[in-house]
C-alpha cells in the first residue's frame, strides 16, 4: 500500500477531488492519504473540503487523516466565539451548516503531528511499539498544567509514534508548519499529544480562548500550563523563521527567508535542529513553495494562490500535482 501526503487545501475542494482521483489511478483504492493541515479557509469551498475530508476519514479505517493547521485551529476558535472572523476568511458556510457541530467535533480530534512508516499498514503502526516518551532529554508525555490543561495526556493511536530507540530510516514526521529545533522526533510526538488531549477533552473551549499569542517564543522544557501549550501550538502550526538561538519569529510571512542582513533563517536550516535524523514533511509556507530534500519535504505549493496542489508518495518520492486557479491574490499572508 502506497502512502501519499497532500499539501494545504485551504478550501480548494474541486482540486482536492482531482488530486484524489489521480492518486486512485496511480495506487488504487487502498492508498493511505494524509493531509498536512489547513483543509479550509481562503479558498472557494471550505465547507465542501471539510465535509469531504471528514467522510473520507471516517470511512477509511485509518488510511485517510489530516493534521490540524493554523487555519483549522482558527475555525475552531471562531466556532466557539474565542476569535472573530477576518475579512479574508471563507468560513461562513461552515459556520451556518446544519452539520456544523459534527464537523467541528471531527476537526478538533485531528492530530497535530504524525509519525509514519510508509511500509507499514496504519493498523500495524497503531498497534506497534509506542515511544516510552522519555527520549534523550528525559521528557515525558505527561506534564503538569494548570486548568484547563490538566487532563490525562494520551497519545492518539493514529499518530503512529515510533519507539524512541529505533532508527528513523524510511520514516517520516508530519507536521503542519515546523518543529522546534530543540525537539527530537520522540519529543515532538509527546508534546503534540499534550495539546491533542486538551483539544479532545472537556476544557477545549477554554483552551482555545487562551491559545493565541506570540509568547513564549522559544521552547523551554520547564514551561508549564498555557505557556507550554501555546508554544507547542505555535511551533507546530505557525512557525516559519527562527533566530539562531531557536526563538520563533512571527513577523516575516511574505518571503522564503529573513530580511537581508538578518540572522533569521528557516526553522529547518538551524544547524542544531534535533530532527535532522528524520524526514520532516510539512506545509504552511506558500512563499517557500515545493521543497524536496533528503530529509525534508515542503508541500505548500500555493494552491489557493494560483499554484498547484501537490501530493508526494512517501514510498518513492514521486509527485502528483494539479493546477489551481488564482482564487486569492497572493499577499504573503497565510
Amino acid at each position: 500500500m502506497k502512502t501519499y501526503v497532500i499539501g494545504d487545501l485551504q478550501g480548494c475542494a474541486h482540486e482536492a477531488g482531482l488530486l484524489l482521483a489521480r492518486i486512485r489511478d496511480d495506487a488504487g483504492l487502498d492508498a493511505r492519504i494524509l493531509f498536512v493541515g489547513d483543509l479550509i479557509n481562503r479558498g472557494p469551498d471550505s465547507l465542501g473540503a471539510l465535509r469531504r475530508m471528514k467522510t473520507l476519514s471516517e470511512a477509511s479505517d485509518g488510511r485517510v487523516d489530516a493534521l490540524l493547521g493554523n487555519h483549522d485551529l482558527h475555525l475552531l476558535a471562531v466556532a466557539v466565539g474565542a476569535q472573530k472572523t477576518s475579512r479574508s476568511d471563507t468560513l461562513d458556510e461552515i459556520l451556518a451548516a446544519p452539520d456544523r457541530d459534527e464537523l467541528i467535533d471531527w476537526l478538533r480530534r485531528r492530530p497535530l503531528a504524525m509519525f509514519v512508516d510508509a511500509h507499514l499498514e496504519p493498523a500495524m503502526v497503531g498497534r506497534g511499539k509506542r515511544m516510552a516518551m522519555h527520549d534523550e532529554c528525559g521528557q515525558g508525555a505527561r506534564r503538569p498544567h494548570g486548568d484547563p490543561c490538566n487532563d490525562e495526556q494520551r497519545r492518539p493511536r493514529s499518530s503512529g509514534a515510533p519507539d524512541a530507540t529505533s532508527a528513523c530510516q524510511g520514516r517520516f514526521l508530519l507536521v503542519h508548519a515546523g518543529v522546534a529545533p530543540q525537539w527530537t522526533a520522540a519529543q515532538t510526538m509527546a508534546l503534540a499529544a499534550e495539546v491533542e488531549s486538551v483539544l479532545r477533552g472537556e476544557h477545549w473551549i477554554d483552551f482555545l480562548g487562551r491559545m493565541y499569542g506570540n509568547e513564549p517564543d522559544r521552547w523551554d522544557d520547564g514551561l508549564t500550563g498555557i505557556d507550554r501549550l501555546r508554544c507547542i501550538v505555535n511551533a507546530l502550526t505557525r512557525m516559519r523563521l527562527c533566530w539562531p538561538d531557536g526563538r520563533m519569529d512571527f513577523t516575516h510571512k511574505e518571503s522564503d527567508k529573513g530580511p537581508e542582513g538578518s540572522d533569521l533563517q528557516p526553522w529547518f536550516d538551524l544547524p542544531h535542529r534535533r530532527t535532522a535524523d528524520v524526514t520532516v514533511v510539512f506545509g504552511h509556507w506558500s512563499a517557500l513553495g515545493l521543497v524536496l530534500r533528503p530529509n525534508l519535504v515542503g508541500l505548500d505549493s500555493g494552491c489557493v494562490w494560483g499554484g498547484k496542489l501537490t501530493a508526494v508518495c512517501l514510498d518513492d518520492r514521486s509527485l502528483l500535482q494539479v493546477d489551481c486557479p488564482e482564487y486569492r491574490a497572493h499577499s504573503g499572508k497565510k
